[in-house]
């Protein structure tokens, strides 16, 4: 048997080539301070991975937090209902011809669009 026949027929060996969708061909470079490197490793020892396992994964399994607590939620309810009032008086308003009403309740409806944004984003109530 000659050298070439048996180069064509020998089996390959090693792991099989990866999927295109399957290679992981994308890297991020991240850098900590130490604080944010002692708190990275925490998680990780908590999740009994490596730091670096734990990097890859955490991303990929991180669910979203509901960004506002129980009580923000209701004062978001009440308000948007309050919104919706001022809403209707101002509907109210151009139908009856009191045009400069119209004008307060569009204010104070922007005020309180205003107020919600700013409580979905948590910024800071007290400011104006």
């Amino acid at each position: 048997m000659s050298k070439q026949n048996r180069i064509d027929t020998q089996q390959k060996g090693g792991r099989p080539k990866l999927e295109l969708y399957q290679k992981r061909r994308h890297q991020f470079k991240v850098s900590y301070n130490d604080t944010d490197l002692e708190k990275m490793e925490m998680e990780a020892k908590k999740h009994n991975r490596t730091p670096k396992k734990w990097m890859h994964d955490a991303p990929l399994q991180k669910t979203d937090v509901a960004y506002t607590d129980e009580e923000q939620t209701d004062y978001v309810r009440k308000l948007a209902g309050m919104a919706n009032n001022v809403n209707q008086i101002a509907h109210q308003a151009n139908l009856g011809g009191l045009y400069s009403l119209e004008d307060k309740c569009k204010e104070v409806l922007n005020l309180i669009i205003t107020l919600i944004t700013r409580i979905f984003k948590g910024g800071d109530l007290s400011k104006a």
